[in-house]
């Protein structure tokens, strides 16, 4: 099976495939290189309660563990508009500061304010079309930053639905649809950020 591939066909539906989820898959079984969404899902939901301490608790997300555990609080109730709206800026800043050099493995520098201004989506897709040395870890770290790029793409002039930080924010979205599946689906991409 192509990683690569397998880790794309996941992304098109907005999941982000990190190791705890790929250990429990059969690849032998794996007909289409695909495995339900739905089943995905359901590992991320059985697993949200262990997976949200992770991420708190790890020192890429010390500014924003009180806003993820809000997040997590407003999750539990049904109150799934608040945790997506909550869980986009921990992401921005861990991708952006990463970028800049402001979390390596020496050094996290967490409470720097990032210098970009925009255009990192941008950046961050040019050095993805460079990057043809495909180890495990680069794949999943592109993995991502490939969803990350997706969820920061620019308005769309008709009213969206999928997952976008800048519809959202911005107040053109289909609020109405966001789910308890959006919610997983970015408690999920935090998590795998851990990578980073």
């Amino acid at each position: 099976i192509n990683m690569e591939s397998f880790l794309e066909r996941h992304e098109v539906s907005n999941w982000c495939l990190d190791e705890d989820i790929l250990e429990c898959v059969d690849f032998r079984n794996i007909a289409n290189e695909t495995i339900s969404f739905q089943y995905v899902a359901q590992i991320v939901e059985e697993n949200l309660e262990k997976s949200v301490e992770l991420i708190i608790n790890d020192p890429i997300f010390q500014l924003h563990k009180s806003l993820i555990e809000e997040a997590y609080e407003a999750y539990k109730v049904g109150y799934y508009k608040m945790a997506v709206l909550s869980l986009f800026p921990p992401l921005e800043h861990i991708i952006t500061s990463w970028y800049e050099l402001s979390i390596t493995p020496e050094n996290i520098a967490i409470t720097k304010k990032p210098k970009m201004h925009g255009g990192l989506r941008t950046k961050i897709n040019d050095e993805l079309a460079k990057d043809r040395i495909l180890s495990y870890e680069v794949l999943r770290v592109n993995s991502v930053l490939r969803l990350y790029s997706k969820f920061f793409k620019g308005i769309k002039p008709k009213l969206s639905s999928q997952l976008n930080r800048n519809a959202l924010y911005h107040g053109y979205y289909d609020y109405d649809s966001i789910d308890k599946v959006d919610a997983l689906k970015l408690f999920q991409l935090l998590k795998a950020s851990l990578i980073i």
